[in-house]
């Protein structure tokens, strides 16, 4: 019987909350739904239940006081998580005997100590889990942002397709992000079968336009044949703002100035913040630089550990991206395309007449910039 019963109708969590558990040395099974939990606890007898809230049919809450209130199951460790983070959602969980309560999105250290003090293991010893440091691997324009168990592609070009086939797991979650709907999509298409071919679950995400541009581009993306038993790839059109990807990973998204046109992205996960920005469209001869886009993104752009920005001709003044850089604090640029003798000593030299500390470096493509 496994030690953690993990009841939630997020798949991703599940997935995750397992993963992360089992460097824990524990055994882990996930339910999507709460039907017949209580009666599934008294036969497994876990230590530990992991409960959501809000869920079809019986509720979380309604469980964790069934369990508690059963003295076969009532020493059973209850750690209740939920998006309803109001405190007298806290304090009614707690009521109906909860042992913990963590808001969502969750944070992965937090998310370990509370398991670990639950069922005392802060001094047992078996080692604590580590989780890999996020890493940004560049691929002449765009970019993939490895985490524990994810992979997040912002417009793969020519070289994604090598390295994925190169890698030797794929992890089950991949997610691939489109700024804009290229006219070839050659690229991108061998990137996503090749997720496909190694059993990633594929969901491609990109700008909400009137014509449906995401609908009519996703067949090059992941091409196949009918009856093929290989998951077709979920589309997820995106307006502007911030949502979340999976547990302890959020992301945000600004339109640059014409909505469906263009994006950038930001990626929060382990205290890290990753931008992705392909171009701008700032005046570099404005007399202010606090007009709309300007502030927009200085703001987007705030504490980021890595801001990956487009300096090739069409992209906008670099000179500008350095300057909102040091503005914004960032603590890394990363001027695309990479692998080029590029501008990235020029970059330092600018910055280093700013008062940030900003780092200019030039990752080649294929190798790991850890965040």
């Amino acid at each position: 019987m496994a030690d953690v019963l993990v009841f939630d109708d997020d798949p991703a969590l599940g997935d995750w909350a397992g993963e992360v558990l089992r460097r824990l040395g524990l055994s882990v099974d996930h339910y999507l739904s709460a039907a017949g939990a209580a009666q599934i606890v008294r036969e497994a007898r876990p230590r530990l239940i992991v409960l959501d809230i809000m869920m079809q049919g019986t509720d979380g809450l309604t469980v964790c006081r069934a369990v508690k209130n059963d003295p076969a199951t009532r020493h059973v460790k209850v750690m209740v998580v939920s998006s309803k983070s109001f405190r007298h959602d806290q304090e009614r969980a707690l009521r109906y005997g909860a042992d913990a309560f963590l808001p969502k999105p969750l944070v992965p250290e937090e998310f370990i100590r509370c398991a670990a003090r639950l069922l005392g293991l802060e001094s047992a010893a078996a080692p604590r889990p580590v989780l890999p440091e996020p890493a940004a691997v560049f691929f002449d324009r765009g970019l993939v942002l490895e985490s524990s168990g994810l992979w997040l592609f912002c417009d793969p070009g020519e070289g994604a397709a090598a390295w994925v086939a190169g890698q030797a797991a794929v992890p089950q979650d991949c997610w691939l992000f489109l700024s804009r709907y290229p006219e070839d999509a050659g690229a991108l298409g061998r990137t996503g079968a090749a997720l496909l071919a190694r059993g990633g679950r594929l969901r491609i995400a990109g700008p909400e336009t009137p014509e449906g541009d995401l609908q009519m581009l996703a067949p090059a993306l992941a091409p196949g044949s009918a009856g093929s038993e290989v998951p077709a790839p979920l589309l997820f059109p995106l307006k502007e703002g911030e949502f979340q990807l999976a547990p302890g990973l959020m992301a945000g998204v600004r339109y640059v100035r014409y909505p469906g046109a263009t994006l950038a992205y930001r990626f929060e996960l382990q205290g890290r913040r990753l931008v992705y920005c392909p171009w701008h469209l700032w005046d570099p001869g404005a007399s202010s630089r606090r007009d709309h886009e300007w502030g927009k993104f200085l703001g987007f752009f705030k504490g980021a550990d890595l801001l990956a920005h487009g300096a090739a001709p069409g992209c906008g003044p670099w000179e500008a991206v350095v300057d909102l850089a040091c503005e914004a604090a960032v603590r890394r640029l990363v001027l695309l395309p990479v692998g080029e003798a590029g501008l990235a000593p020029q970059a330092r030299a600018r910055a280093a007449s700013r008062p940030a500390a900003l780092e200019c470096p030039e990752p080649e493509p294929g190798r790991r910039l850890v965040l």
